[in-house]
């Protein structure tokens, strides 16, 4: 039997270390759609150059350049844990005033809490979820969409 803060500790560090691993795939969204100009360390977004069509006031069609960053056009998506759920049937006992836990194969509902003979059995339900994300990139994505709608004439 182990201590039930040790279990839910285990828990929390492993849904941590997951978050961190995550957390750093979002660095990568800065080297996909971004270039750092080594001298001045700023960051410049990777564009395409793309022919959009205009019509003139004579009625023709020609081309306009426009340039679009990338970041506006490419889905976003990055994994994240909406939630960690974590359940399980645990065999418990109290020693030394400290709740101890086991895992159990019985289920929680046939848990006997008045006999010696058998061990007293609970179900545990631990949900772990994240922090809202930040708005910076959304922040970020919006302003260039502004300058992208700026280019295109109409």
């Amino acid at each position: 039997m182990i201590k039930l803060k040790k279990l839910v500790e285990a828990i929390n560090d492993a849904a941590e270390i997951a978050n961190a691993t995550l957390a750093n795939s979002q660095d990568q969204v800065i080297n996909d759609f971004f270039d750092q100009d080594e001298e001045t360390e700023r960051y410049t977004a990777k564009t395409v150059s793309i022919n959009y069509p205009r019509t003139t006031t004579d009625g023709t069609v020609s081309e306009h350049i426009v340039e679009v960053p990338l970041l506006t056009v490419v889905p976003i998506s990055s994994a994240r844990i909406e939630e960690l759920r974590f359940t399980t049937n645990l065999d418990i006992a109290i020693e030394n005033d400290e709740l101890l836990v086991s895992f159990s194969n019985k289920s929680a509902e046939n848990s006997e809490w008045n006999t010696s003979t058998k061990q007293p059995s609970a179900k545990l339900d631990l949900v772990i979820k994240p922090q809202e994300n930040t708005e910076g990139l959304n922040k970020l994505i919006e302003g260039y969409e502004k300058a992208l709608r700026a280019q295109i004439p109409g």
